[in-house]
């Protein structure tokens, strides 16, 4: 299969992780519709309109103000399963660097990952600018809140 440090391992790994990733999202949301656990805490659009209004132009300055923003900005399902994969194949390459090679080429796939996936979607799903442009360091720490939000069934990304 080649090296863990190659760059043909590090794309079939991702590309094992992203099918990986999707069977365990569809499991999951299969899981929490069967026992009743799926709640989607993500605002509604017309909250997302609201929340919008009032914050245009002022400055996000707290995590909790930020995430019902960054809810919005990934309102559709989709896009939430992008960054889910992403995040998803991140944890993948980063368990392979700490267990297997601890080769900085390792780290940086797993950063590209959780970013690809996740511009991709606003790009071609959401189509709206990414908040990391905005709030890099809201939008990172958002993104793995989101992930365990995924996780547990408390947002839908199916």
């Amino acid at each position: 299969m080649g090296r863990p440090t190659s760059l043909r391992y590090l794309v079939k790994t991702t590309f094992r992780g992203t099918i990986l990733g999707l069977l365990a999202s569809f499991i999951l949301y299969y899981f929490h519709l069967q026992n009743g656990t799926l709640q989607d805490i993500a605002p509604s659009s017309e909250e997302c309109v609201v929340f919008n209004q009032n914050n245009y132009g002022s400055r996000i300055s707290s995590l909790q103000e930020f995430y019902p923003f960054y809810l919005c900005e990934h309102f559709k399902p989709k896009t939430k399963l992008f960054h889910f994969l992403g995040l998803f194949n991140a944890v993948l390459l980063i368990f392979i660097f700490v267990v297997y090679n601890r080769h900085p080429k390792t780290i940086l796939f797993a950063f590209m990952q959780g970013y690809l996936f996740a511009w991709v979607s606003h790009a071609f799903i959401e189509v709206n600018k990414p908040a990391t442009f905005t709030y890099p360091a809201y939008s990172f720490v958002s993104d793995w809140i989101m992930f365990k939000d995924l996780w547990l069934g408390s947002l839908a990304m199916w």
